[in-house]
């Protein structure tokens, strides 16, 4: 164009052009940008926040406070901030932010604003502009494309300019949406003012400009309100609805960034963000941001470089903007670790568990990845170590010190009630448990790891009971209960999870000796009527084949038929038991091995399986092992269970055939020997049924006839027809060199152990042995009847040689020498020479041919020949006298009175002779004496000849003067403190009174002579009177004697007395110097005889 045409130019023309152009292209710009946003339903949220973040940015003096108000059909948005200025009120009709500087931030009517026309084309706008007009006009964006709304733009500047009034306006700015055919203005607006509740309060906390909302949704009315605090790190926001304060916690960024807050309620419990919440905020939220960051805080910061639509923030690219962000976030993690360190130092606040659920990791493609992990593992590093979670136990624990049960629902409490059961586990609480379970799932999305580590599985709880100290199931620490029922309830955790396969892997199940083993080593018992009791699985514990290992607890069932235990049987365990035993050299194991096998064998005989016995070892007395047989002997049971009197000679048997000791308990009950009775016997005499041999029949015979009968046959040979119930010893006399009979004939003191056992047991116990029974026996066609003692041990005494010589080292058969030192009457052969008085005893010798007399005749006399010719005159006497027969002799030299009688008779004999011997020889004295007494005889005057024991005989020593007058002198000897007194010298003393004296001579041992009488004769010269009482009572006895002679025949009755012995005893105290009626000999013949004083 040339400089001409340029000057010709209009300039107001290309001023208007320049204007046209732009405002089109606003108008293109506009209608695009509705188009969009109508397409994207996420932009339905933002008209909401894009009206507050309008009102705040016209606060007056910093505070301004906003109205919303929904009637189903149309919303009106009001607040009391500034008025709009002209540019204010251009660029909300023609589009573009009046903060250019805040565009895509807080920018006021720009690209923003547009969102609210989601819910309407047409806007209603009221206010009032700054010089106090007020306007009232329709913004109209509701055109077909560009060009139609820069006419209804302009349509609508028209409008508003219409509408300018000179009036003031009193009423606030509002803006009024109002639904259309075309618009269903109730689908957009429900749903955000549902989120206000959530929303308002941190929006209103971050701005702290809003003051006061009010809502009225239809006839709902709700009011947000922030209250005045003191502390500077709390923001408190009023909710009317609730008539409750929502809290936030807050920290600043460093350098001024930004804000974190923690929401909790008025009680200071800590509040979960919905899920579907934002939560970054640029005073606003910036809706989108939810997905990106699922974080259990708030973000606020104005440095925030959000996109175009304020959905997101620039963060996956190495920008500026995306540095800015990061540097925020960085920030904002850190400001937040502190908040929540801060709360878990205090007992203020509650479910600050809920601090911890961080989120997983986002799938937001615009995020990065790699850092924001990289920063919530720097993040969880910290925050696991704070008390957060409350512990079943009541105390507030760090994660990384918990255990998380982990599972699927299905089982989760079960397996949560499974682990808390450990006591040194600390799980979190039931009801936050579920919580700390899914936040591991979110933690784990940031690591490789296939589980976090606070995370235990079912798994993991087999893994712990197999690591347990010993595998030991009372090794198991549980809290409460026992450690089976911990058991039995995981087992019911594994079936309901379906993961058998880990008792497979794992030891968690228990045997019955306590210990933890895999099902691979189990097998459930056998729960029919053979089940295994006790006492033999102690009893195959003992055997070193403990069953109760292989065996499952009882109490650990298993109900999955797919995964039942083998059965084991009971009669499984016996064989294996028998087997072992039998093939085991018993000596060469435990004393507790042994003893088992005793309880093992007594258990066999008691549940009837003899059938298993052949074969199985025994201990002997002797300490050595041997087996049981069929068909051999039978061995001896116990000592102590043997019939009385047999236990007191058990060395007589060998103990290589006596049960030992320690089997006693098989016998305790009655009875029990009848379960043995195969195999043992319970003592040595028995007895059975069987033929007696025919070489032992002759040594059975008891009578002289029989034998005479036997040697009538030809052959010598008699069998005997039928069996015969016999007795026996066991081991008498087989087997060779280890019988009784071969043990005996070796050793002396044997022999007479033997000799005792049979005289003082065998004979009285033996039925057999001592009675005898008729037999028939058969030798060439000819038949007999004869007596035999069948007692087979009666043949080995009578036909063996046994008795050991004391005399040389042989030994012989039973006969009067070979007994003879064995039934000496010496102390140490009492016992058997007693038993000689035993009529079984005589018959027993008898049967041996030995004759008890000749014994007893030769035991007495010795070796002295005329004794023994004396003994055999005094059977002369007694078998020559035919009034004597055996039963007299035997009865009166059994009867002990009798030989009593005899014998104080002779000694009484004894007595009297003695002491007429002492009696003269202290008479002799005292003649002496008295006869050397000038005018004076003495002479014995005898009273009687009955001599009595400790008296001497009836007399007294007449002194008598040769004028005649008399002095009656009894005199007593005595070694004692006593002397004595016929009843006819009572009756001399009282018929002579005072001339009656008794003259007591105390012996002692001196010899009995004259200077005996001077020194210890005493004179009772009193006597009468002391008797007078008592001779008195003895005649009255005496009369009642003669009564008995007295016979009324009339009346058929009399009296009979008998027996009467009178003796008075005159005791020493009577007789003592002491009294002054007793005088020595010298007083006396001073007193009475030289005086001629007569007594």
């Amino acid at each position: 164009m040339s400089e001409e045409s340029i000057a010709n130019l209009n300039p107001d023309s290309l001023d208007q052009t320049k204007e046209r152009v732009m405002s089109a292209n606003n108008a293109n710009e506009i209608h695009e940008h509705l188009k969009q946003l109508g397409n994207d339903p996420k932009h339905r949220q933002r008209w909401i926040w894009e009206l507050m973040q309008n009102a705040q940015d016209v606060a007056i003096d910093g505070k301004v406070d906003v109205n919303i108000e929904y009637n189903g059909s149309e919303l009106t948005f009001s607040h009391n901030g500034h008025d709009f200025t002209e540019e204010d009120i251009t660029h909300l009709i023609y589009h573009g932010s009046s903060k250019p500087g805040l565009a895509g931030k807080t920018g006021k009517f720009g690209t923003g604003f547009m969102t609210t026309h989601l819910l309407s084309k047409k806007v209603r706008v009221m206010g009032s502009l700054i010089d106090g007009r007020s306007f009232d006009f329709e913004l109209d964006r509701e055109a077909i494309d560009g060009k139609d709304m820069l006419r209804v733009l302009d349509k609508s500047w028209i409008s508003f300019k219409k509408s300018i009034s000179e009036d003031v306006c009193t009423k606030k700015t509002s803006f009024t949406y109002i639904s259309d055919s075309n618009n269903d203005i109730q689908v957009t607006v429900d749903a955000v003012l549902g989120s206000l509740d959530s929303l308002m309060p941190a929006v209103m906390a971050f701005s702290c400009i809003i003051r006061n909302v009010w809502i009225k949704n239809r006839d709902e009315v709700s009011s947000f309100s922030i209250i005045q605090q003191d502390n500077p790190d709390e923001i408190h926001i009023y909710r009317s609805s609730t008539d409750d304060e929502t809290i936030f916690k807050t920290k600043l960024l460093g350098d001024g960034l930004g804000t974190v807050a923690v929401p909790m309620d008025s009680q200071y419990r800590i509040m979960a963000i919905q899920a579907n919440l934002p939560r970054l905020f640029i005073t606003f939220p910036l809706v989108g941001t939810d997905k990106a960051f699922p974080l259990p805080f708030l973000i606020h910061s104005q440095g925030f470089e959000p996109n175009k639509e304020r959905e997101k923030i620039w963060i996956e690219a190495d920008t500026a903007e995306a540095k800015a962000n990061k540097s925020i976030l960085e920030a904002a993690f850190s400001a937040y670790y502190e908040i929540c360190r801060l709360i878990s130092s205090s007992t203020e606040y509650m479910d600050i568990h809920l601090l911890a659920g961080l989120g997983g990791m986002p799938s937001t493609e615009w995020l990065d990845r790699d850092w924001y992990a990289q920063k919530m593992v720097q993040l969880f590093e910290k925050m696991d170590s704070l008390p957060l979670v409350a512990s079943e136990g009541g105390t507030l624990i760090s994660l990384d010190a918990a255990t998380v049960p982990y599972s699927d629902p299905p089982v989760y409490e079960q397996l949560w009630t499974a682990w808390n059961q450990y006591q040194d586990v600390k799980v979190p609480q039931l009801r936050q448990a579920i919580y700390w379970k899914n936040l591991l799932d979110d933690r784990i999305t940031f690591s490789k790891l296939d589980q976090h580590p606070s995370a235990k599985t079912l798994k993991d709880l087999c893994e712990r009971i197999d690591a347990t100290e010993g595998k030991k199931l009372d090794h198991i620490r549980v809290k409460e209960g026992t450690a089976e029922e911990f058991l039995i309830y995981l087992i019911k955790v594994i079936e309901n999870s379906n993961n058998q396969d880990l008792w497979t892997e794992f030891t968690v199940l228990a045997n019955q000796s306590g210990e933890l083993r895999k099902s691979g080593n189990l097998q459930r018992e056998e729960t029919s009527e053979k089940q295994i009791e006790d006492r033999l699985k102690d009893i195959s514990s003992g055997l070193d084949f403990n069953v109760r290992d292989m065996l499952i607890n009882p109490l650990l069932v298993i109900k999955s038929k797919d995964h039942q235990l083998q059965e084991y049987k009971k009669s499984t365990l016996v064989n294996a038991l028998v087997d072992k035993v039998k093939t085991t050299v018993i000596a060469e194991k435990t004393e507790i091995f042994q003893n088992n096998t005793a309880q093992f064998l007594f258990w066999l005989i008691e549940d009837g399986q003899g059938s298993a016995l052949p074969g199985y070892p025994i201990l002997m007395r002797s300490k050595k092992w041997e087996k049981i047989a069929s068909g051999a002997d039978l061995f001896l049971g116990p000592v102590s269970i043997w019939q009385q009197g047999f236990q007191d000679y058990a060395e007589l048997f060998n103990d290589e055939f006596i049960l030992d000791d320690s089997y006693l308990f098989m016998f305790l009950e009655e009875n029990s020997t009848n379960r043995t009775s195969t195999w043992l016997l319970p003592g040595p005499l028995y007895s059975e049924t069987a033929t007696i041999k025919p070489e032992n029949i002759r040594y059975l015979v008891t009578k002289r006839e029989d034998r005479d009968k036997l040697s009538s046959s030809k052959s010598g040979e008699w069998a005997m027809v039928d069996t015969i119930e016999l007795s026996q010893i066991a081991y008498f006399s087989r087997p060779a060199d280890k019988g009784v009979i071969d043990r005996v004939r070796g050793s002396i003191r044997r022999t007479k152990l033997l000799l005792e056992m049979i005289t003082q047991v065998l004979l009285r116990e033996d039925q057999y042995g001592t009675t005898r029974k008729e037999v028939t026996v058969e030798s060439d066609g000819q038949k007999v009847q004869v007596s035999i003692f069948p007692s087979i041990w009666m043949r080995d005494i009578k036909a063996r040689d046994w008795i050991k010589s004391n005399v040389s080292n042989t030994s012989d058969k039973p006969s009067v020498e070979s007994l003879l030192p064995y039934f000496t009457s010496s102390e140490e052969s009492r016992v058997l020479y007693s038993s000689l008085q035993k009529p079984e005893v005589v018959r027993w010798l008898h049967f041996l041919d030995i004759g008890v007399g000749d014994l007893l005749r030769n035991i007495r006399s010795g070796d002295d020949e005329d004794e023994r010719m004396d003994w055999d005159q005094s059977y002369v006497s007694i078998l020559m006298n035919k009034e004597l027969t055996p039963e007299k002799v035997t009865g009166i030299l059994g009867d002990s009175e009798l030989l009593a009688a005899y014998d104080i008779k002779k000694q009484e004999e004894e007595t009297r002779k003695k002491n007429k011997e002492i009696g003269a020889l202290v008479e002799a004295a005292f003649f002496e004496a008295v006869s050397q007494l000038p005018g004076y005889r003495i002479k014995r005057v005898p009273i009687g000849s009955d001599y009595v024991v400790d008296s001497d005989d009836d007399h007294y020593l007449l002194l008598e003067r040769e004028d005649k007058r008399k002095l009656t002198i009894e005199i007593k000897s005595s070694r004692s403190v006593q002397v004595k007194m016929t009843g006819k010298q009572g009756d001399t003393a009282q018929e002579l009174r005072d001339n009656y004296i008794l003259c007591v001579v105390p012996l002692d041992d001196s010899p009995i002579d004259i200077s005996l009488i001077h020194r210890n004769a005493l004179f009772v010269t009193d006597i009468a009177s002391l008797l007078d009482k008592k001779v008195e009572r003895v005649r009255q006895i005496k009369y009642l004697q003669d009564m008995r002679e007295e016979f009324d025949e009339e009346n058929q009755i009399w009296t009979d007395l008998s027996g009467l012995d009178v003796r008075y005893v005159i005791g020493k105290a009577l007789w003592s110097r002491d009294r002054d009626a007793v005088f020595g000999f010298s007083s006396f013949v001073d007193r009475n005889i030289n005086q001629d004083k007569l007594l």
